[in-house]
Parts: C-alpha cells; sequence; structure tokens
C-alpha cells in the first residue's frame, strides 16, 4: 500500500509540474500567477474559466460573470437596491474565493486590508 501511495504522490507531482509549464507558456500566465493568492493550479484554472479575457469588455464585466459584482434591482420607485447575483459562473467564483483566503495568510498587505475592513464593522464575506 505505501508503494502505491508513493506511486499516487509522484504522479501528482508530474502532472503539477505539467500545469506550471502549461501555465508559464500561456500569454497571460505571469500577470495571472503574479496576483496575491494566486499560484500555478488557481492560475490554470482561471485560464480555462476565463480564457483570453477578450470576451470581457472590462473588469466589472468579469467581476459581474463570477458573480462578484451586485446586481441592480431598482424600480421607479426605490433606488440603490443592490442584490447578490444567482447565477454567476461557479467556478470563476471559486477561484476568486480561494484565491482571497489564500492572500490573507501569505500577503501581509491583503491581511491588513481585511483586518481594515472588519475592524469597520464589515462582515467576514463583505468587502
Amino acid at each position: 500500500m505505501a508503494i502505491d501511495l508513493e506511486a499516487v504522490n509522484d504522479r501528482i507531482t508530474a502532472i503539477e509540474e505539467t500545469i506550471a509549464a502549461v501555465v508559464a507558456e500561456h500569454e497571460l500566465g505571469e500577470i495571472v500567477t503574479s496576483l496575491p493568492g494566486i499560484g500555478t493550479t488557481l492560475a490554470a484554472e482561471f485560464l480555462a474559466h476565463a480564457g483570453t479575457l477578450t470576451t470581457y469588455q472590462s473588469p466589472a464585466a468579469l467581476a459581474a460573470h463570477a458573480g462578484l459584482a451586485p446586481i441592480s434591482r431598482d424600480s421607479g420607485r426605490r433606488q440603490g437596491h443592490q442584490v447578490r447575483p444567482h447565477r454567476y459562473h461557479r467556478g470563476l467564483r471559486r477561484v476568486f474565493s480561494m484565491s482571497s483566503f489564500t492572500a490573507l495568510t501569505h500577503c501581509p498587505r491583503s491581511r491588513a486590508y481585511y483586518d481594515k475592513k472588519r475592524a469597520e464593522g464589515k462582515t467576514v464575506n463583505a468587502g
């Protein structure tokens, strides 16, 4: 059983090296991996979901597709009513969520920003 486990670990290492090589060759690989909290595995997942980013007109469009931007539900009588979206790309949302949690533990600037917002009274999920 230990030999099988060692073989699985070797296979995982080989797959991770292949993913790192593919991300390094991608035109946006260096940019994506430079973001706090995004390593090669999350970068590969992001690039698989988002593609070349030419389909998004702006960063706000990418945020809306990932479900990070609130949707306006204004009517004739009320304004400024924004709700969380129900339809969004679950894979992109996962990449951004995982990267933010990773950045909290490894990036001091992200941790300082999070602590500042918590001191302002924001909830854990609100930023």
